[in-house]
């Protein structure tokens, strides 16, 4: 029956996820109807002879089938019925008939989150019912952002709760979707949830009502239990381990130090802060020994924590995986209570499907995929996987068998969300899952509880805590900072999926039938499968080159083909303003970090061979914070001037520190592959020493590149002086792609160097919205009157140029969104 289960669970998966992508199913309704029909119209075959030995067993599986069917066919319907309702938007609808990209209006609802703020931004998610008077059909959610002006404002959007009616004047606006290609899709993030449109609070004429039902007071009651909890972490703890306590003990991660967050994914421990299966069976295990010490019966103290788990979900946040580990908690002590051990695992199968149901969106989520992954893969594969360290200890036999499967059936999901994994992993959770099972977790939990009662009780335990928690921190750190704590592999096929998991389905069935010898081959077989993942990209003769959408500034990432080098020109940046403390965010964006270093991460980059810095301005050099000691740099070219600002004179100087090669290029310099040559046009040589120069732009480094028949011209931000030089020093000068100059100012892209030239493509990486008014004008109709087609940034994101022995294919990343 179980297996029955199984294969329901997959085929139920698989068409919800055909539905979902919009893939024709009618074919799927088909086969369900015909195999029911059939089913029936042949029972009789099907079943057995009424004194046959497994007539019961038959008969069983005969009606489970018929069930699971049944439930096939009506999920097919419920979920293209729910796709087709999630889709439905009346603000979408309107921002999009009316051609705006932002609407003015006045909207009424009910906050259904409570407020979160960073720094001076505050967001909560309001259910709409009136838009500038106009009464919704149907209620959406829209994500109300405001960046307060004042401490007094922020304070009091601080005050909203759950529940409270709200009214104001907002922007309206779609959210926006990924810009690069492997970038985080922010408006297919918010559709799942629901929410289509996005509100910016235009001003503080908004009024707030109280919402008197009893639902409304008992979820604002059950807010007000987790908001104590906070503040009484904050007190006993110092304020580096009090985030942490929240994470382990409510799954409140708002707070936690980002770069420590950061270190325990990488290192494939972030499980460890959010709550999950282990936080809650220790919470019930251990609630479940200290009660029965009293004078309660077993079945009562059952039954007392049956009811306690929906709190605890609740306030813990109901995160999908606190969810499924809390109801399936609750399932277990029922079966406990009432003596149904054999239906334990099928309320595992109920749990997934009834929370796909829910909310079919939530497949995609990806802590509910390993959530729910790797629970299934301990259920199922514990027994035989267990066989492989028959030799150990129970106790150690127990836990690397869990950390072995946990591993097996979370990296492919880590590799195609996250793009890395560490080699560490296994090791790391055989050695850490024991002291925070048996430390860090309980201790969380219960220095909390005592010190509502005294706080002086518990001083010591919790100042020796804190010691414990950093020395482990500590440790950490070491191990992140060692050359291989993290591999960039890129985003998996699916093919490349496919064949893992039939490769670990054969590795079971070998353990089942207790072929140990081979079963070590086929784990074998899967590192010889993730190598080759690391290593494709060195076998492949396409160049790659991606123009990066980085907002108002450049950033350029080129492989060469078989992946000889991979050369970066620029890196981005953008200032952000001065502020004050209060309005400062925990984590600010950085190009570098959050645009250039995911981007290389995808595409499976772990060494840039070449970067090159055409000027020091800071759009162009910015983004080294983000990267520098993150992914290791052999070189760094720049133009033959001093460092002309405090800010590229200290980064140069940290690149030195960190053992990279600094040069400076002139005209004439060059380097090659087999398949490609860079020459250097611009600038020449300084006939003097310079200190300080008038125009940076006047010694921007200028390059051309050939890659096979395909030439390309990287112009950074040179200006006419400089057009007009490597016109005189290059008469014969062409390209098949030129980046356009300055971000398409005024100064750049002459009327003389684009005839000279004579692109067949152009393009220009500018920012949407931008202050300065780029591209100009007069360049966009210069280019017009070319024959070159033009590509923008600021309007089709990151570009792609796929460069083979052919030619080149260009590959906008919005293409799929425009058509």
């Amino acid at each position: 029956m179980y297996y029955l289960l199984l294969y329901f669970s997959i085929l139920f998966t698989v068409q919800v996820i055909l539905i979902l992508e919009k893939a024709p199913v009618l074919w799927l309704l088909a086969i369900w109807s015909f195999l029911l029909c059939a089913a029936i119209f042949f029972r009789q075959k099907l079943l057995y002879p009424s004194d046959h030995p497994h007539f019961v067993l038959r008969k069983q599986l005969y009606a489970g089938t018929l069930v699971l069917l049944v439930c096939l066919i009506f999920s097919n319907l419920y979920v293209q019925f729910v796709q087709k309702h999630r889709e439905e938007s009346w603000i979408k609808q309107q921002l999009v008939q009316q051609e705006q990209q932002e609407m003015a209006a006045r909207i009424t609802g009910k906050l259904t989150s409570p407020p979160m703020h960073d720094g001076n931004r505050v967001q909560f998610t309001l259910e709409v019912a009136k838009v500038e008077g106009h009464i919704l059909a149907l209620k959406e959610k829209v994500l109300v952002q405001r960046y307060a002006e004042t401490e007094e404002e922020l304070s009091a959007y601080q005050s909203l709760k759950r529940g409270t009616l709200w009214s104001g004047e907002v922007q309206l606006k779609l959210p926006e979707p990924a810009r690069n290609p492997g970038a985080f899709d922010y408006r297919q993030h918010l559709f799942q949830q629901g929410i289509h449109s996005i509100g910016r609070i235009s001003n503080n004429n908004w009024q707030a009502q109280q919402n008197r039902n009893w639902q409304t007071r008992l979820l604002q009651h059950l807010d007000h239990q987790r908001e104590r909890w906070s503040v009484q972490v904050q007190r006993i703890f110092s304020d580096d381990v009090a985030p942490i306590i929240l994470a382990m003990t409510i799954g409140d991660r708002n707070e936690i130090d980002p770069d420590l967050l950061v270190s325990y994914q990488q290192l494939g421990l972030i499980h460890l802060l959010a709550i999950s299966g282990l936080h809650v069976g220790i919470i019930v295990w251990c609630l479940y020994a200290l009660l029965l010490k009293f004078t309660f019966t077993r079945e009562k103290v059952l039954m007392f924590l049956f009811c306690l788990l929906p709190v605890y979900i609740y306030i813990s946040g109901a995160s999908v995986s606190v969810t499924r580990s809390g109801l399936m908690a609750m399932i277990v002590l029922l079966c406990m209570r009432f003596q149904l051990w054999r239906s334990s695992i099928a309320g595992l199968f109920l749990v997934y499907i009834a929370l796909v149901v829910w909310n079919p969106y939530m497949i995609y989520q990806i802590g509910f995929q390993l959530s729910f992954l790797v629970t299934f893969g301990l259920i199922l594969t514990y027994q035989p996987v267990s066989k492989l360290f028959s030799s150990f200890p129970e106790k150690f036999r127990v836990l690397f068998s869990v950390s072995l499967i946990a591993q097996l059936f979370s990296l492919p999901v880590i590799l195609y969300h996250f793009y890395q994994f560490s080699p560490f992993s296994l090791f790391l959770n055989i050695l850490f899952v024991p002291v925070y099972s048996i430390l860090f977790i309980p201790g969380a939990f219960f220095l909390t509880f005592l010190s509502f009662f005294s706080t002086h009780l518990v001083q010591l335990a919790v100042r020796l805590y804190e010691v414990l928690l950093s020395w482990t921190h500590i440790l950490l750190e070491q191990i992140l900072s060692l050359p291989i704590a993290t591999l960039n592999v890129g985003k998996p096929d699916v093919w490349w999926l496919f064949l893992y998991f039939s490769i670990v389905i054969g590795f079971l069935f070998l353990l089942e039938e207790e072929r140990m010898r081979k079963a070590w081959l086929a784990l074998g077989l899967l590192l010889f499968l993730l190598a080759g993942q690391w290593l494709h990209p060195y076998f492949k003769s396409e160049a790659i080159i991606t123009v990066l959408d980085v907002g108002q500034g450049d950033a350029i990432v080129l492989e060469l083909p078989y992946r000889r080098e991979v050369v970066v020109i620029d890196l981005g940046g953008q200032v952000t303003p001065p502020q004050e403390e209060w309005q400062k965010r925990k984590r600010e964006f950085e190009v570098g970090r959050d645009i250039v270093l995911p981007y290389l991460r995808y595409r499976g980059i772990n060494q840039i061979d070449k970067l090159v810095v055409t000027h020091g301005h800071y759009d162009h050099l910015g983004g080294i914070q983000g990267i520098l000691g993150e992914i290791p740099i052999t070189m760094l070219l720049r133009s033959p001037i001093p460092p002309q600002t405090d800010f590229e004179q200290e980064w140069i100087a940290k690149a030195l520190e960190t053992g990279i090669e600094v040069r400076e290029l002139t005209r004439g310099d060059e380097w090659s592959s087999k398949e490609a040559v860079f020459h250097v046009l611009y600038p020449e040589k300084p006939r003097d020493s310079l200190t300080a120069v008038e125009n940076l732009h006047d010694y921007n480094l200028v390059l051309f590149n050939q890659i096979y028949s395909t030439s390309f011209l990287w112009t950074g931000d040179v200006e006419e002086n400089g057009e007009k030089a490597m016109l005189d020093n290059y008469p014969a000068l062409k390209t098949d792609l030129l980046k356009i100059a300055h971000h398409g100012s005024q100064t750049s892209t002459s009327a003389e160097w684009i005839q000279q030239v004579d692109p067949q493509v152009a393009i220009i990486s500018v920012g949407r919205k931008n202050r300065f008014g780029h591209p100009h004008a007069d360049v966009v109709a210069r280019m017009e009157r070319s024959r070159a087609d033009l590509y923008r940034t600021d309007q089709q994101g990151g570009i792609v140029i796929r460069v083979h022995a052919e030619g080149f294919n260009i590959i906008p990343s919005l293409q799929a969104l425009e058509e």
